[in-house]
């Protein structure tokens, strides 16, 4: 597949995307952005928009913050933090977390509504719904990196093994499952 850069799409460049999240930052205004991909459904869905805003507080664990990622604007959840304050992050359809920690210098704000369609009243999001798709999104994420010896060590060499459901796998159909199950909570 090939992917084109962003300037051909009639997008932003990184380096436009990285100067607007330098603009934005802080300025305690609000912006709409539109959904696209995957990594957040049902919580996004594509075709939304995302009511950011662009306050200065550090997001609270289980919010759905915007961040700029190798000159990409992406929004996970917030599931945790590290001990120099920067957000780990994770897509709540995935079952991996986000590679690297979140400085709050990248973060251009936290999604407070949303709009299923366009000329739509926002949805403000929910708190409750936060703080539960948080736990739920770091526990799969911590899961899935326990089973990585599982997979390196067991299910590699034994050919019987390899044909049964493997952690990865179960742990999909778990994370689809309950996902499914707690619905848009947020």
């Amino acid at each position: 597949m090939t992917v084109r850069r962003p300037a051909e799409r009639g997008g932003l460049t990184p380096e436009q995307r990285a100067a607007l999240v330098e603009l934005w930052r802080g300025s305690n205004r609000r912006s709409v952005i539109p959904v696209t991909g995957g990594s957040m459904f049902p919580a996004l869905r594509a075709g939304w928009e995302l009511v950011v805003d662009h306050g200065t507080a550090a997001p609270p664990f289980g919010s759905l913050i915007v961040f700029l990622d190798q000159g990409l604007l992406v929004a996970h959840r917030v599931v945790g933090r590290t001990a120099a304050g920067h957000s780990l992050t994770k897509g709540d359809a995935l079952i991996y977390m986000d590679r690297r920690p979140v400085p709050p210098e990248r973060i251009l704000g936290r999604v407070v509504a949303l709009r299923r369609r366009p000329g739509e009243e926002p949805v403000p999001v929910r708190r409750s719904g936060e703080i539960v798709m948080g736990i739920f999104s770091r526990l799969i994420g911590d899961l899935n990196r326990a089973a990585r010896p599982v997979r390196q060590s067991i299910y590699s060499g034994n050919p019987i093994l390899r044909r049964l459901p493997g952690p990865t796998r179960v742990l999909r159909r778990l994370n689809r499952g309950v996902v499914r199950w707690l619905g848009d909570l947020s």
